[in-house]
């Protein structure tokens, strides 16, 4: 008697190990007939494991992305375990766009940010600081003239060296 898909033993009433890959199993044996999903292995597909270092996947023979920090990345989807080599972002580090790219990112080929930077920094690759007196997302913001010597942190703002008389706040535009 040959069982149904998904299904095997004498009265083909037993259903198929849980992490079988697509096609099911033997229809005696109850053995995966095309390997486990990633992160299991054995004939049933039963055992949790924990693949060789630098390795993931079904039966653990993919290799884990160049980019992950000391070649470590977790066994069922290939996402970096301990983050990214410099110069690169994302769950299996594929992202080399610059740090400063707002939302991680960037044209493919030329690099250039495609959301504008982060605060505190501007220009087409983002890796330019704010200029004194300017700051926030693509330096657009200009420090608080309250600001001593309008001088102001780059990414929030904040007055660096307090306020003039009169004003108080991180910002310097609360009147006393």
């Amino acid at each position: 008697m040959i069982c149904e898909d998904m299904f095997y033993g004498g009265k083909c009433s037993t259903p198929c190990p849980a992490n079988c890959n697509v096609g099911g199993c033997d229809h005696v044996t109850g053995s995966c007939k095309n390997g486990c999903v990633p992160g299991f292995i054995g004939k049933h597909c039963n055992e949790s494991k924990d693949c060789q270092s630098g390795y993931y996947g079904t039966n653990c023979q993919e290799k884990c992305p160049a980019n992950c920090v000391n070649n470590r990345c977790y066994p069922v989807n290939g996402t970096c375990q301990e983050g990214c080599l410099p110069g690169f972002r994302g769950d299996q580090c594929d992202n080399a766009c610059p740090d400063q790219c707002a939302h991680g990112k960037c044209n493919s080929v030329t690099k250039q940010c495609l959301d504008g930077c982060i605060s505190g920094y501007k220009g087409d690759h983002c890796r330019e600081e704010c200029a004194q007196g300017t700051y926030g997302p693509n330096c657009n913001s200009t420090c608080s003239p309250q600001c001593v010597e309008l001088e102001c942190d780059r990414v929030t703002g904040h007055c660096t060296h307090g306020c003039t008389a009169g004003f108080q706040g991180d910002l310097c535009t609360n009147m006393l």
